[in-house]
């Protein structure tokens, strides 16, 4: 989204992306934060927060420049004290950090009404709502990786369910796995899970694992990471989208997976049912296994409720890339 952003800034600005921590396939688009030159008070600095680093924090408090901000979320620590102390409380001084940067903020961007609330909360006033960078048919221009194309209709011949995101506690794929092990043993599909996403907590990567084996759910793969192009391939070789996830701030694969015609079901939580709309099935929140299954098999089945999904999620898709969510935010970026 933060490149995206950047490339409606070009012409108009000098801008450059800098970030704490640089993944391996960013490549030279990013630039190391000690890299930023001293700045002027007339300049502004961007930041897109969803996570705490005291040294970020510390590096923004002692900037000259103006500070907007843009607001993605920050996950409650709740969901991962079982699972990563050290992460969880990442999270909880994110909030804090929050907190800390109110006073220097001129600006403040939330990519949903959700998030918005969340900074209203917390003391941030005159919040835009802009879904900054958002672009789900960005991958659409991508050719599907053929060995890849070819192990998942080897692998999943008779279908398979997607799920893209992060591998963390919050994201309930627990409650997914459970409903796969309904999906193939009481409603006799033969459909695989494909999960793609990095695997951010060992621990429960593992415990996932276990409880899969448990279940004896089958034709189930965890792909890791992958580039864009492979991503655009799993997109393409999917039957159903599904998502378990207890706290969104947005969600962009969903969005992603209605601009390749996949059917997406979701529970509402968090920024979800903002985001999904009328593109695709929202279950309510305190949905389990047996109904995330009875949703599955139905899309699985009904070949007109594919069909009406699709299209809705197309229109979906359409509607929010006609916003022009880079202009939007360019302009109220010209105004501070």
């Amino acid at each position: 989204m933060a490149i995206e952003l950047q490339s409606g800034l070009e012409g108009s600005s000098d801008s450059s992306i800098f970030a704490h921590f640089i993944g391996d396939d960013i490549g030279q688009t990013v630039l190391p934060l000690d890299a930023l030159p001293p700045g002027r008070r007339d300049d502004l600095l961007v930041y897109h927060a969803s996570f705490g680093e005291p040294a970020v924090t510390q590096w923004l408090l002692s900037r000259p420049e103006r500070l907007a901000i843009v607001y993605h979320n920050i996950t409650p620590a709740d969901f991962f004290i079982a699972h990563n102390a050290a992460f969880a409380a990442g999270l909880h001084w994110g909030r804090h950090e929050l907190t800390l940067l109110r006073d220097r903020v001129v600006a403040a961007v939330a990519v949903s009404e959700f998030n918005a609330r969340d900074l209203t909360e917390l003391g941030f006033s005159n919040v835009r709502v802009i879904a900054a960078g958002v672009h789900p048919s960005r991958l659409a221009a991508y050719e599907p990786v053929g060995e890849l194309a070819v192990e998942l209709s080897e692998r999943f011949p008779e279908g398979h369910v997607l799920a893209v995101s992060q591998v963390l506690p919050h994201k309930q794929f627990e409650v997914l796995l459970g409903a796969m092990h309904l999906v193939q043993w009481v409603h006799g599909l033969r459909l695989g899970l494909a999960v793609v996403g990095a695997l951010r907590s060992s621990e429960y990567a593992t415990s996932l694992h276990r409880f899969a084996q448990r279940l004896n759910v089958r034709d189930v793969h965890f792909f890791g990471a992958q580039t864009d192009r492979q991503l655009a391939t799993h997109y393409r070789m999917a039957n159903i989208y599904a998502t378990t996830s207890a706290h969104e701030g947005l969600a962009l694969p969903p969005l992603e997976a209605m601009s390749f015609g996949v059917p997406v079901i979701a529970r509402e939580a968090g920024a979800l049912a903002e985001t999904i709309d009328a593109g695709g099935v929202v279950l309510p929140s305190s949905s389990g296994a047996l109904l995330m299954s009875e949703a599955i098999a139905e899309m699985a089945r009904n070949t007109d409720l594919r069909r009406t999904m699709q299209r809705r999620g197309h229109a979906r898709v359409a509607e929010i890339e006609s916003r022009n969510s880079v202009k939007q935010f360019v302009d109220f970026m010209k105004e501070h």
